[in-house]
């Protein structure tokens, strides 16, 4: 199989735009692709759409549990961080619902669309929620940035160890074999 050949394949199994951009861009052979992608999500996609059974599910499950345990203490440590900004978040939003609620009435009259007009008062509390929100996202935005920059790495190794797992447990000839005798459907 050629290069073209392979990136018409996989435009024709609607391979995601990233996957087909890699693919253009790197040099190499569609065998030498299939084991240089460092993408396992990508690999595991193209083997379930071209019909060849998936992974031993203890080989991925193990390979999970790795990466959850990994990531962890980062997300219990961003947890405890933005803790109180939730709790003040809270704070402010649940008696300002409460005063919301009160003010327009019990739940059979807010149903009933003909008994009064309530869209003054969803409106006045829509926007002071809007500002404790803005509020609570401009408090957590640094903790989130940073959490962030921890378990990137963490997901790129998952992704890479995820692509090595299915490169041994898949030979590139039966990808080839399942693409070449693929049908499309033309639609």
């Amino acid at each position: 199989m050629t290069r073209d050949e392979f990136i018409q394949k996989l435009i024709d199994i609607n391979a995601c735009k990233e996957s087909l951009l890699w693919v253009r861009s790197t040099p190499g052979t569609p065998e030498e692709l299939w084991r240089a992608c460092g993408n396992g999500d990508w690999l595991l996609w193209l083997i379930e759409n071209v019909g060849i059974a998936p992974l031993c599910p203890a080989s991925r499950e193990s390979l999970w549990i790795n990466h959850k345990e990994k990531m962890a203490p980062i997300q219990a440590e961003y947890k405890a961080k933005v803790a109180p900004i939730q709790a003040e978040y809270n704070a402010k939003v649940t008696p300002l619902l409460h005063e919301r609620d009160k003010e327009m009435g019990p739940i059979s009259i807010r149903r009933d669309a003909n008994s009064v007009d309530l869209a003054p008062i969803r409106a006045k509390y829509h926007a002071k929620l809007e500002l404790i929100w803005v509020e609570y996202e401009a408090s957590e935005a640094p903790f989130l940035v940073e959490y962030e920059a921890k378990v990137a790495p963490l997901w790129v190794a998952y992704r890479e160890n995820l692509a090595r797992l299915t490169v041994f447990g898949v030979p590139w000839c039966k990808i080839e074999a399942a693409l070449v005798n693929r049908v499309t459907l033309i639609t």
